[in-house]
This record gives structure tokens, sequence and C-alpha cells, in this order.
């Protein structure tokens, strides 16, 4: 094993981990799923994945640390009044306050680890809710939330759209501390991730405060090289299921305006990025395979 990559029961510890059981704990009563997205969802399918490496990627692409939990709320749960307030009111039992310039879509609290203070960032984000539904929810720019429900909007996230196609449980974490199944976290399928990470580089390649969406760029080639044949067979699936939405469209336009070639921006950024550049030596002889798998993903040829 990689000496940057921990084992289970290192993982178990990690406080962003501790506080994703703790939430999770505090919903599955009430049969409230959480599903992690962003770079703590990479981050887990580290520990949890033991399927075997393509001969074209024989390094395991490094994962890099991340700083906040994303969760993703499903069409079904951003429209239920009762369990949107039960999320809310959990939140804030646990000790979780609105961050004051993300006011009620993201939520933070400080946790003491050893000798040290940890900020613990939770970001809440929404599949878009169903049409038949429109009229549950009050949605104002990119805020949702349901009607009838103060102090806590989600992110609308339309790329999301397909988020609960192919997703993974997570259930390793209560096996290796042998406490009670956890069976309320998930996270999205490989494809899922492709097409998050892509919009959210779209979004973010010019924003120096978000160094210009290099980790981004980096997170797409760590789950691109990762995938195994499973991860291609959901991929298939999903996309001649849904070909036709706008998510999947406009995940065809990122590809092909800034992944499909090596002077494309996206590659680029890859490259610029600080774990790509510790590794140039192995990544670089990954980026002509690493272009055609993503052009074909998307059929682009």
């Amino acid at each position: 094993m990689d000496s940057a990559v921990k084992d289970n029961s290192q993982l178990e510890n990690d406080h962003l981990i501790s506080a994703l059981k703790e939430l999770a704990n505090q919903l599955r009563k009430h049969d409230i799923p959480l599903i992690v997205g962003g770079g703590l969802s990479l981050y887990i399918r580290t520990f949890l994945d033991k399927k075997g490496r393509s001969p074209r990627y024989p390094r395991r692409v490094v994962q890099r640390s991340t700083k906040d939990i994303d969760i993703f709320l499903t069409s079904d749960l951003i429209v239920d009044s009762e369990k949107i307030t039960t999320l809310r009111d959990s939140l804030e039992h646990l000790g979780y306050k609105p961050k004051p310039n993300a006011l009620y879509f993201q939520f933070i609290k400080e946790v003491k680890i050893n000798d040290s203070t940890r900020e613990i960032e939770i970001d809440i984000l929404s599949q878009p809710p169903q049409d038949k539904d429109l009229q549950k929810t009050k949605i104002r720019n990119f805020r949702i939330n349901p009607i009838n429900i103060d102090n806590f909007h989600a992110r609308l996230a339309n790329e999301a759209k397909g988020i609960n196609f192919g997703q993974l449980p997570v259930e390793s974490f209560s096996e290796t501390s042998g406490g009670e199944k956890i069976s309320n976290i998930f996270v999205p399928s490989s494809f899922n991730y492709i097409i998050l990470k892509l919009h959210a580089f779209r979004d973010r390649k010019d924003d120096e405060s978000v160094d210009l969406g290099r980790h981004h760029a980096y997170d797409i080639f760590a789950i691109v090289t990762d995938m195994d044949k499973n991860d291609w067979d959901n991929a298939v699936e999903h996309f001649n299921d849904e070909k036709e939405s706008d998510y999947i469209k406009s995940s065809i336009e990122i590809v092909t305006e800034f992944f499909s070639s090596p002077t494309s921006l996206g590659i680029l950024r890859l490259q610029e990025n600080q774990l790509f550049k510790k590794y140039d030596s192995e990544f670089s002889k990954y980026l002509t395979d690493f272009i055609s798998d993503i052009k074909s993903l998307f059929y682009i040829s």
C-alpha cells in the first residue's frame, strides 16, 4: 500500500469520517440517506475499494486531502418537509451553525483533536425535484428548500439529476469498529462523480480562490484511472438511459471543450496540480489513455 494511503483503522479515526458517522447515526432512524460527494467521496473510495488495477494505470492516484463534507439530497428528500426539518434540527443538535457568508446551505462547527482545533464544514446540495413536485419547493437562483421550511437551504445542482443512479452503500465503517451497521451512507457511482466534477471544473476554472479548478481536474483524473469493469458497465447503462438529459449533454460539451486533447484547458490544469506534479514522471504516461477514456465514457469520437 502507498505510504500516503491510510488503512481502514486509521480512516476510522479521521475527524471528517467521525462527523459523517455521527450525523448518519442521528438520521438513520428517520430513514434519511446521506449521499456523500466531493473530495470526501473520493477519499472514502480509497479505503473501501478492493478492485484490481488496470495495467494501463498501475499506480493508484494519490487522493488529495479535503476540508468539508458534501451531502447530496435526493429529489424525494428535498420535497419532504418533515425529513428536512429533522435534518436541519439534527445539524443544530450536533452543534453545527450556519456559515456566516453561506447562510443555511453550509454549516460549520469546531472540534478538538488532541491539542488542536479543527473546523468541520457540511455543504448541502440537492438533486432537482421532479416536475410533479416543483410546487412543494421554493427555488431562488441556486437555492432550494421545501415550502414552509425556514433556516435551511440546499444548493440546487442540476448536474446531480442522476445522483442515485448506481450509488454505492458504505458499510465498512461499522464493520471496522464492530459497531452497529450504518446503512444510510452512500457515495455516487464513478460516472456520477465524473459528471459532478466536470461541472465543478467548468464553474471554477477561472476562479483563483479555488486554484482555478486544478483539484477538480485532478479528481476527474483520479476516478477515471480507478474505474473497473463494473464501473464502466454502470457508466454505459447510465449514459444510454440518460443521454437526452441536459446534464449529460452539458457533460459532453465540457469534456469536448476542456478534456479532449493534450492542450485542452482541463488537461493543462491537471498537469499544474501539485499532486500530479509530484508523480509527473508516471502520471504523464497516463494522459493519452485518460483522454481517450473520458471521451469514450461520453461517446465522443
